[in-house]
């Protein structure tokens, strides 16, 4: 099973930081087997538009990704289940690797992380930027050959001076819990945490503390379904609402069920569980997000994602299927997982393999098919790896904007990355002619951008033209996208990469 390490980052003032951009940047994905020092990209909601990142990051994600910025959005800490490492992708803590003997992964280093995709959580601990707290899941093989859970806490602080305080300190009481579900939520009018995990082969939804004393349990509910390990462990996720009413969890064996949360006291109460797929013998992992008006749950079922609107009395009548996945491999299947909700309002969702493209959601408050969910979305600049998204607890519960709906992708205006564009040849020496669609009736614009989403160069295309010469003769050796946007702002993007050499 899997054991929760707390790491404490500093167990001073448990103070709520509430500038409100700490989950600004999302560190992703790198590509697998490549020489050390390829850059990885992450997610940057700091500018407008925002930005997909081409970085040098410390170390890459095997699927667990946890995260936390400054309240101006600066990135202090991330870690892959095994190492940390600051904003400047420094590793810290040398001597303390996570999990280290182990079970980890099959065949896999330190280095590339821990298996999973909500099993770790980073929490601030106070308003200096130097206290943290990641709690962590661990898999112990037990001399019986059995994998087992339990529940430990580390603290130390960062800074000038970087010291581990306790290791590994188990929390009492604590039984062992399911691979996946884990969230995070402030408590109502208060400083302190609630950490929320269903058990393993049980019925029960473990509630703990977080507070300046560290982790405890505080009681058990009633989950009204039974959680079997070996059915959902590591297949499914959890989400509270952005106005922190509400949690629901979603899984292949049991489906989705619906609690309303209590802040004050940390209380679940069943209402109700539903079948969305009913044959998910084709589906193994399941995803689930919430709007951020806090009305509607989008559940994620490897080839569907549906829309459940929670004002409906009965969740089935309030089931409306929003799409199925539409075949592309890019180079892997693009299925349906992990869904996160951005801080621009919009929802994103990875596949579970290695692609370089993720799906969004771009109107999520809006009632079926209008939600505007485009597959292929957001184009990478590298290939993605394993379904990953920083495990972030739920920020901006007490403020009236949960998100800023002003922070839009790029070129300025939403754009969605649903269409191939032919260029050749690639890679060139100079110039590239790209054969435009022949869906194009309509002026366009032709953008060339670096692997940092600078805009290099735009130019005009008049309708009826079949082709276009695009020249990178003055631009240095490496990869760049040309993108063709339609003048008749139908949100359509046509792109393609082309390298110069």
């Amino acid at each position: 099973m899997k054991q929760i390490i707390i790491v404490i980052l500093c167990v001073l003032n448990l103070q709520v930081l509430y500038a409100q951009k700490q989950d600004y940047i999302w560190p992703l994905g790198i590509d697998w087997g490549l020489e050390e020092g390829i850059q990885a990209y992450r997610f940057d909601f700091n500018s407008s538009p925002f930005e997909v990142q081409e970085v040098d990051q410390a170390f890459e994600f095997r699927g667990n990704n946890g995260a936390i910025c400054d309240p101006d959005g600066k990135l202090l800490l991330y870690t892959n289940g095994c190492l940390i490492a600051d904003g400047n992708h420094n590793i810290l803590f040398d001597s303390l690797v996570l999990n280290e003997g182990e079970i980890k992964t099959q065949a896999i280093g330190d280095t590339d992380g821990y298996v999973g995709s909500q099993d770790l959580m980073l929490f601030p601990l106070d308003s200096v930027d130097s206290c943290f707290i990641l709690i962590h899941k661990q898999r112990v093989l037990s001399s019986e050959g059995s994998i087992e859970v339990f529940l430990n806490q580390s603290s130390f602080c960062i800074g000038e001076s970087n010291v581990l305080i306790d290791s590994n300190l188990k929390v009492e009481g604590a039984p062992y819990v399911l691979a996946s579900f884990l969230t995070g939520i402030t408590q109502h009018n208060s400083t302190n945490w609630w950490i929320v995990q269903p058990l393993s082969n049980d019925s029960l939804i473990m509630i703990l503390q977080l507070d300046e004393n560290g982790l405890s349990v505080d009681h058990y509910d009633n989950a009204s379904v039974y959680f079997h390990a070996d059915e959902i462990s590591a297949a499914g996720t959890a989400k509270f609402s952005p106005d922190g009413t509400k949690y629901a969890i979603y899984n292949e064996h049991n489906g989705l069920s619906l609690y309303d949360f209590d802040r004050t006291n940390g209380t679940l109460t069943h209402k109700q569980t539903i079948r969305i797929v009913e044959d998910s013998s084709f589906a193994r992992f399941f995803g689930v997000e919430w709007s951020p008006n806090s009305r509607f749950l989008y559940t994620a079922s490897s080839t569907e994602l549906h829309q459940v609107d929670t004002w409906e009395e009965d969740l089935t009548d309030g089931v409306r299927l929003v799409d199925v996945y539409n075949g592309t491999q890019d180079p892997f299947n693009t299925t349906f997982f992990l869904m996160s909700l951005g801080p621009d309002c919009r929802i994103y969702m990875c596949p579970t393999s290695s692609t370089f493209s993720y799906h969004v959601i771009n109107s999520p408050d809006e009632l079926g098919t209008a939600c505007d969910f485009v597959q292929n979305g957001i184009q990478l600049p590298r290939s993605s790896g394993v379904a990953s998204f920083p495990n972030y607890p739920r920020f901006r519960v007490d403020e009236e904007d949960k998100c800023d709906p002003t922070i839009v992708s790029i070129f300025g205006e939403q754009v969605h990355y649903t269409r191939s564009l032919q260029a050749y040849p690639s890679p060139t020496t100079g110039t590239v002619t790209i054969q435009l669609p022949s869906q194009l009736a309509k002026a366009a614009d032709i953008y060339i951008t670096s692997t940092d989403g600078t805009v290099l160069s735009q130019q005009c295309m008049d309708a009826g033209e079949s082709t276009s010469t695009i020249s990178l003769t003055s631009y240095p050796t490496g990869m760049y996208t040309i993108s063709l946007v339609p003048q008749d702002k139908d949100n359509i993007v046509y792109s393609t990469k082309v390298s110069k050499i």
